[in-house]
C-alpha cells in the first residue's frame, strides 16, 4: 500500500467518511494533538505547574482516551461519540482558561466533526452550542472582555459550525452518492440478469428448433450455430472451423459440390435462396439430405455484413420421393406392355365391328376408352417421375408454334363438339420458336382438354396466339365453371384437383398443369391464370420466340 492510500485510510477512519467511527482512535488523535499541544508549549519555556490549566486539559484528555479504551466494545455506541465529543470541549474549555493557552482553542474542530457526522444538521447546531458554552464562555469569564480574548474566543464557536456544518454536508453528498451509485448498481444488476436471461431464453429457443440455424459473417467465418444444426452436419464434418469445409453433394446425390457452390458460400457472397436441396456426407448410410435456405444481412447502411442459414432435415423425404420415383417408373414400365397388348387386341376386333353382336362392340368399345384413359395416366405418372428427379429432356428444335395450336385445336374438335361447346382459334402467321415441338403440343393439349371438361355444354373455348415483342403469348379461354382465388392458387401443385371437379366426378388426377408448367418454365417461359367462378377461366402461356437474326441465319 502507497503512502497516499494509507493517508487516505487514516483521513477516513479519523473523520469518519464512511463506515462506523472507533471512538478508540477518535479519541487517540484528539489527545495525541493535546498532548503536542503541551510538548511544544513545554519546548517553548511554558511552565507545567500543578495549577496549569493547559495541563489540566490534557490531563483530561489522557483520561477520557483511558476510560473510552477499557469501556466494553458494546458500550461504544454513538452516544458514547456524542458524549466524548462533548467531554474532548470540555478538555479544550479547561485549557482554554489559561491565559497563555496557545493555539489549544482551534481543536474545538475534531469534536465539532464527529458532532456534525453524528447528527448532520443538528450536530451543527450542537457544535455551535457545546463550544460557546464550554469554551468560549468560561473563558470570556475568566480573562474578560478585552480585544485580544474576544478576537481569539469568539470565532471558535464560528470554525466549530463550519466544520461541523462541511463534515454533514459532504456525508450527504456522499450518502446520496452512494446511493445513486448502489442504486445504479442494483440497476445494472437486473439489466444483466435480465440480459442474461433473455440470452439464456434466446440460446434455448435457438437450440430448441427443430430447424438447423447457422450465422455467417462477410467473410464466410462461422459466428455460430445451435445444437440442431450441430447434430445435423456432425457426421459429415469433423472441422467446425468453418462452416460446411466437408462433403457435400448436389440432389441428386452423386456430383460433388465445388467449394464455391456450397450454400455458406453462395450464403456469404450475399446470394439468397430457398429450398436448396443437398446431401451431406460421402458415406451412403449417415448421409442425411438438407434443405437449405438463405437469408442476407445488412447494416443500417445496407451493406452487406452476414447471412443466416436454416436447413432442415429431408433424408426421409428424399428417400421416399427416390422409392415413389422408382415404383412409379416400375409400375409405369409394367403397366405399358399390357396395356398395349390389350389396346392391340380391341383395335383388330373392333376393325370388323359388324360381325360382332351390338352389345359386344358396345363393350369392346367401353374397354378401348378405359384403355386410351389408362395409357394416358400411366404416361402422365411416368413423366411426373422424370420431372421430379429432373430428367425431363428437350429436343429442342426450330418449330412454328401457329402450327403447333391449330394441330391441337383439329385434335380436340371432335371431342368439342361431342360434349356441344363451339370451339374456335384465332392463330394469324408463323410465330417461330426453338423449342421441343411435342412438349409444346402436349402442354397445349392438356389447356385444351381442360377447358372441354370443365365448360359446360353449350360454352365456348377460344385459343388466341399473339407476338408481343421477343415474347410469343398463347391464350386458352372458355366460359366453363370457373376456378376461386383460393384454388388458384394451388392450380399448378401435384395431384391437386378443384373442389368442384371432385365433386362433378371429372376425369384426372391433377397431374396436366403440373407437367404443362414444367414444360413451359423448361422453355424459359411461364404459365398464368386468370379466372372467376362460373364465369370462366383464361391460361396465358409466354414463350421466347425466335429472334429475326436467328432466324435469317
Amino acid at each position: 500500500m502507497d503512502r497516499r492510500e494509507a493517508l487516505r485510510r487514516s483521513l477516513r477512519i479519523l473523520l469518519w467518511i464512511d463506515g462506523e467511527p472507533d471512538p478508540r482512535v477518535l479519541q487517540a488523535g484528539f489527545t495525541l494533538l493535546v498532548v503536542l499541544d503541551r510538548l511544544l508549549r513545554r519546548a517553548g519555556g511554558v511552565p507545567l505547574g500543578p495549577g496549569n490549566w493547559p495541563l489540566r486539559g490534557a490531563t483530561l484528555a489522557i483520561l477520557l482516551l483511558i476510560v473510552i479504551l477499557c469501556l466494553p466494545e458494546r458500550k461504544r455506541t454513538n452516544r458514547a461519540i456524542t458524549l466524548l465529543a462533548l467531554a474532548d470541549l470540555v478538555a479544550v474549555g479547561v485549557s482554554s482558561l489559561s491565559p497563555e493557552d496557545g493555539g489549544v482553542g482551534l481543536l474545538v474542530v475534531l469534536p465539532a466533526l464527529w458532532l456534525g457526522s453524528q447528527h448532520r444538521i443538528r450536530g451543527v447546531y450542537l457544535a455551535v452550542a457545546a463550544t460557546f458554552a464550554l469554551v468560549t464562555a468560561p473563558a470570556l469569564l475568566a480573562h474578560g472582555l478585552d480585544g485580544e480574548a474576544l478576537s481569539r474566543l469568539i470565532p471558535l464557536p464560528i470554525v466549530a459550525g463550519l466544520g461541523a456544518l462541511a463534515i454533514s454536508a459532504s456525508l450527504d453528498l456522499a450518502s446520496r452518492a452512494r446511493q445513486r451509485a448502489e442504486e445504479g448498481e442494483r440497476s445494472l444488476a437486473r439489466a444483466l440478469r435480465m440480459l442474461e436471461a433473455e440470452r439464456q431464453t434466446s440460446q434455448e429457443v435457438f437450440d430448441a428448433v427443430n430447424v438447423g440455424l447457422m450465422l455467417i459473417d462477410a467473410d464466410g467465418e462461422l459466428v455460430g450455430m445451435n445444437r440442431r444444426f450441430e447434430e445435423l452436419v456432425s457426421l459429415s464434418f469433423p472441422d467446425r472451423s468453418r462452416p460446411w469445409p466437408g462433403d457435400l453433394f448436389a440432389a441428386d446425390g452423386r456430383t460433388r459440390l465445388l467449394p464455391e457452390e456450397v450454400p455458406s458460400a453462395r450464403a456469404a457472397r450475399g446470394e439468397e435462396f430457398d429450398d436448396l436441396r443437398v446431401w451431406a456426407g460421402a458415406d451412403p448410410r449417415t448421409r442425411r439430405a438438407l434443405s437449405v435456405s438463405a437469408r442476407r444481412a445488412e447494416n443500417e447502411a445496407g451493406e452487406f455484413v452476414g447471412a443466416a442459414l436454416a436447413s432442415a432435415d429431408i433424408t426421409e423425404l428424399m428417400r421416399a420421393l427416390e422409392v415413389k420415383a422408382e415404383f412409379v417408373a416400375t409400375v409405369s414400365h409394367e403397366l405399358r406392355t399390357p396395356l398395349t397388348s390389350i389396346a392391340g387386341y380391341v383395335s383388330i376386333l373392333l376393325e370388323d365391328d359388324t360381325a360382332l353382336p351390338a352389345q359386344a362392340a358396345a363393350q369392346l368399345r367401353v374397354v378401348e376408352r378405359n384403355t386410351v384413359r389408362l395409357t394416358a395416366l400411366v404416361e402422365a405418372l411416368l413423366q411426373e417421375a422424370h420431372h421430379e428427379d429432373g430428367l425431363l429432356r428437350l429436343s429442342r428444335t426450330e418449330v412454328d408454334l401457329a402450327t403447333i395450336a391449330c394441330a391441337s385445336v383439329e385434335t380436340a374438335r371432335p371431342e368439342a363438339a361431342a360434349r356441344g361447346l363451339e370451339l374456335t382459334h384465332e392463330v394469324g402467321g408463323p410465330v417461330l420458336l426453338v423449342a421441343d415441338g411435342e412438349r409444346i403440343g402436349q402442354v397445349i393439349d392438356n389447356l385444351l382438354s381442360n377447358a372441354i371438361k370443365y365448360t359446360p355444354s353449350g360454352g365456348r373455348v377460344n385459343v388466341d396466339l399473339r407476338t408481343d415483342g421477343a415474347w410469343a403469348e398463347l391464350r386458352v379461354a372458355d366460359n366453363g365453371i370457373g376456378i376461386s382465388a383460393a384454388e388458384r392458387a394451388r392450380l399448378f401443385t401435384r395431384f391437386y384437383r378443384t373442389r368442384a371437379a371432385t365433386e362433378s366426378a371429372i376425369q384426372g388426377v391433377g397431374l396436366g398443369l403440373s407437367i404443362s408448367k414444367t414444360i413451359v418454365e423448361s422453355h424459359g417461359g411461364r404459365i398464368d391464370v386468370a379466372s372467376e367462378v362460373g364465369r370462366g377461366s383464361e391460361f396465358v402461356v409466354r414463350l421466347p420466340v425466335l429472334a429475326r437474326g436467328a432466324r435469317a441465319a
